[in-house]
């Protein structure tokens, strides 16, 4: 039979013959030079690339060192690299090791050094990992700049940085040990997560910057002496016994999240310095400062669980537009030695127990201005303990005690909703008379976002029936009973709008993505013009 090439049929008949011939080259290709498991790297980057198997123009990643030029890029293909050749290795130049399939697993095991360097002699030469797993190894000394990009490590550690910065982007980081920053290196975290890893500690003009990371079940970031700075950015500490330790150095939380810990920050030495925390979420924390001889500030946080703001001596203590909310303890637990002062100003403390201030010795300023205590179980302050209240409003207290005589009124705040945690005041609180000499008082803005009274009784009124993931990440996807339109709200713990979402047309199950820009948090969904209640989410990044 005779087939016309440029017929339909010839075409199919190419197609096959073509598949046969291809089938029948499968073991070929397998074992050729310069493959493994089917990969069949591009022509350019044939003389770059290493095989676990040995194949390749390269035996090993030693070799590919050696051999290549300086400006190479060192590909990996995927697989375990082991053994000699894959481990100590020793650089003589900087180098860049790159997975060259990132979608599949890259992996290096050194089991010990995987760069050859001891404490004497450090790692002197750049590096650059990216897109690897590294397990079980280490570098025990390092003395020039490394950025792990998209790398996962797991019970892998560097030991003593020294003069270099190194950079973790886009990390997974497990098991790690301790690392020591050292003699004027910098340590910097961004978009990574740390877990059940050893203690960081810093000194000697180092800065350690944290940024958009997560750290769980870690010992403390802990500074040693003459350190330039600890910072953290939108980050998110849980189950930490302390979460930063400062000894002298000046730290600052921005941000960030402390969750189940001991301290947020720990002051280990009297140095005088000053730490903050801005914009933060913490719950269920024992102490947010401990340490003497500091500057303390505290702006715009939310604290739920919180048994003590200050436990220090020696201290200067500033709490602004804070919600305090539950917890058991003294929020400030002073011990005089001359100059101590605490104010709280423009806070908001409701439903805590046991006595709120206490000091213990002489010389103690405690000063309550324009802040609300509310559903108190306890007293204030024992009646020994000395304290000024201007423009301040204390309702509810179950000992009133030893109240101060003048500059507070004993009238309900009128919270919108504190039932769901939602302490905003109402429009007609007595907190909120901007016409009055004292103007707003308490840590959040007057104004009750929706009322359930307003509802046309038309509107679908349409309960909120789950929401997951909580904690959640990048969004979270709702469960509804029916189809209802409009909007729905996503509110900060100040009542103010940062997200909303149509609900109009959507059916009952609905993802509302977070944008990038969410800080990590405490959230609520906002459904209440529709009459269902505030859904709370905790937001980590």
């Amino acid at each position: 039979m005779r087939i016309n090439l440029a017929s339909p049929a010839a075409v199919v008949a190419r197609l096959c013959v073509t598949l046969i011939a291809l089938a029948g080259m499968t073991s070929t290709i397998a074992s050729s030079e310069g493959s493994v498991g089917g990969l069949i790297p591009l022509a350019e980057d044939q003389e770059n690339l290493v095989f676990p198997d040995g194949s390749g123009a390269f035996p090993t990643i030693q070799a590919a060192i050696d051999g290549l030029d300086p400006e190479s890029i060192i590909l990996l293909a995927p697989g375990e690299f082991t053994g000699d050749g894959n481990r100590e290795l020793v650089l003589g130049r900087p180098i860049v090791l790159r997975a060259y399939q990132p979608d599949r697993k890259t992996v290096l095991r050194p089991e010990g050094a995987l760069f050859v360097s001891t404490d004497s002699s450090p790692l002197e030469h750049g590096l650059v990992l990216d897109g690897l797993i590294i397990q079980d190894g280490r570098i025990s000394y390092v003395g020039a700049d490394i950025n792990f990009i998209n790398v996962e490590t797991i019970g892998f550690s560097l030991g003593r940085l020294e003069s270099c910065t190194v950079t973790y982007q886009s990390c997974k980081v497990t098991g790690q040990g301790n690392m020591n920053v050292w003699d004027g290196a910098n340590l910097r975290v961004f978009d990574s997560r740390f877990s059940s890893c050893g203690r960081i500690y810093g000194g000697y003009e180092t800065r350690i910057t944290l940024r958009r990371s997560m750290f769980d079940n870690c010992s403390a970031f802990e500074d040693g002496s003459d350190v330039v700075s600890i910072e953290a950015t939108d980050c998110t500490f849980r189950n930490m016994a302390t979460a930063l330790a400062i000894q002298n150095s000046s730290g600052a939380a921005t941000g960030c999240v402390f969750e189940n810990c001991g301290t947020a920050i720990a002051m280990l030495a009297d140095s005088y310095r000053s730490v903050s925390l801005v914009d933060c979420v913490l719950e269920n924390v024992e102490n947010v400062f401990w340490g003497n001889s500091n500057y303390q500030t505290v702006t715009g946080c939310v604290f739920r669980n919180v048994d003590r703001i200050s436990r220090s001596n020696e201290v200067v203590l500033v709490v602004e537009d804070t919600l305090i909310e539950g917890g058991d303890g003294k929020i400030l637990d002073i011990d005089a030695g001359g100059w101590e002062s605490a104010t709280l100003r423009n806070c908001t403390i409701v439903g805590r127990t046991g006595d709120l201030l206490a000091d213990w010795g002489e010389g103690v300023s405690i000063f309550l201005d324009h802040t609300i205590i509310a559903d108190h179980q306890g007293r204030i302050a024992p009646c020994d303990v000395e304290y000024a209240t201007d423009c301040s409003c204390l309702f509810d207290i179950a000992d009133p005690a030893c109240l101060p005589t003048s500059g507070f009124i004993e009238r309900d705040p009128q919270f919108c909703d504190p039932a769901a945690g939602d302490y905003t005041l109402a429009e007609t609180s007595p907190c909120a008379d901007a016409s009055s000499i004292c103007g707003r008082i308490g840590a959040l803005d007057p104004g009750c976002p929706g009322d359930p009274a307003s509802v046309e009784p038309d509107q679908p009124t349409t309960p909120l029936s789950a929401v997951w993931p909580n904690p959640a990440q990048d969004g979270v996807a709702l469960s509804r009973h029916a189809r209802f339109g409009d909007v729905v709200r996503l509110l900060d713990v100040r009542g103010r709008e940062v997200a909303s979402w149509s609900l109009r047309g959507k059916g009952p199950s609905v993802w509302l993505p977070f944008s990038r820009d969410l800080k990590a948090g405490v959230y609520f969904l906002d459904f209440r013009e529709h009459g269902a209640d505030l859904q709370r989410v905790v937001v980590v990044r």
